[in-house]
């Protein structure tokens, strides 16, 4: 409860202020803080909020971001075909990007939710995740 109400004064200080990306952030923030706690609709509506935000001022790594904030969300609601295809619209944000983090990230998200209806699928996101993850942590 108390990630929830912090968040919430954080997007609310962000749209006092008129900080696009930190709305965004902080919307994101929220929407966690909401999926942990199971409030699934508030989840899916701040994240969907994050994303049209970030569409809307190019922010391509938060649009990544909200992507599989929005795929973890469906995953949760058992939703798997918008799940897979929030995590794959992740996937391309992040590749698109370069950010290598946010690619392992969808990943996993994507090797867990195929890994049951196509095995090899899903093995073959989990190694790429591994690789990315080995890859970041080589470059320390």
């Amino acid at each position: 409860m108390l990630a929830v109400a912090l968040h919430q004064e954080a997007l609310n200080i962000a749209d006092g202020i008129g900080a696009p990306y930190l709305t965004c952030e902080s919307s994101m923030g929220l929407a966690a803080a909401h999926h942990a706690g199971d409030r699934l609709t508030e989840a899916t509506a701040l994240a969907q909020e994050a994303l049209t935000l970030a569409r809307h001022n190019r922010f391509r790594v938060l649009q990544g971001q909200a992507n599989l904030l929005l795929a973890r969300c469906m995953a949760s609601q058992e939703l798997g075909k918008q799940a897979r295809d929030y995590a794959l619209r992740a996937l391309d944000d992040h590749l698109m990007t370069g950010h290598r983090l946010g690619a392992a990230h969808a990943h996993v998200v994507l090797g867990e939710l195929l890994g049951d209806a196509d095995p090899v699928a899903g093995k073959e996101h989990a190694e790429a995740a591994q690789a990315l993850h080995t890859e970041i942590l080589g470059d320390r």
